[in-house]
């Protein structure tokens, strides 16, 4: 585009003599053709750009989605890791509880025997 935009000034600027194009009216032509390559290449761009819109709206999607499931996955860790601490607790503690341990559960049934 930059290109096309420095050919259009060097044709275009009135302090420079006219080139054997421009006397046979070739000139005419080229700024035609300018034009038309101009008009391509900002369609072209355009649709680029709506795709690259297309696309981002895609990613913010997906990252969106990406980062709910991470934190779904994490609460449901954290949620696994209590429950399992839980059952750990209750393991610990149910030879003291139920008695079987020979520690203060026999020893309370037996007091509570006199």
């Amino acid at each position: 585009m930059a290109r096309l935009e420095n050919l259009a000034r060097q044709v275009a600027d009135p302090l420079a003599s006219p080139g054997p194009m421009q006397i046979i009216g070739a000139d005419v032509l080229f700024q035609k053709s300018l034009a038309g390559n101009r008009a391509r290449l900002n369609a072209d761009l355009a649709r680029i750009l709506a795709r690259k819109v297309e696309a981002m709206d895609r990613v913010r999607l997906a990252f969106g989605q990406k980062e709910a499931i991470e934190a779904i996955l994490s609460d449901a860790i954290a949620d696994l890791d209590k429950a399992r601490a839980a059952r750990r607790a209750e393991a610990a503690l149910s030879p003291w509880l139920t008695g079987t341990n020979g520690g203060i559960g026999k020893m309370s049934a037996a007091r509570a025997n006199q």
